[in-house]
């Protein structure tokens, strides 16, 4: 969904703050959201965190694996958000 302060770019998105900082909002929707899917990773999740908004978030797979490169992207240089979804 749009957020007012915050244009949309599509990832990799790397040093967009300045040239050593990268910056970005990924929103995971759960289930249960009327008129919007939700994200993959949160259906297949117990069904108390996939209908619930901060557990999807931390616990979908799409999730963590975009934590997991951004931070081993950091050991490397500047980090790196790759796109969320396929």
């Amino acid at each position: 969904q749009p957020v007012v302060i915050l244009s949309p770019a599509v990832g990799p998105i790397q040093g967009n703050i300045d040239a050593q900082t990268t910056s970005g909002l990924v929103q995971y929707v759960p289930t249960g959201v009327p008129g919007i899917p939700a994200t993959p990773g949160c259906t297949v999740l117990s069904a108390m965190s996939q209908g619930e908004g901060h557990y999807c978030a931390q616990s979908a797979a799409e999730s963590i694996q975009l934590r997991v490169a951004f931070l081993q992207s950091a050991l490397s240089g500047v980090p790196k958000i790759m796109n969320p979804l396929p």
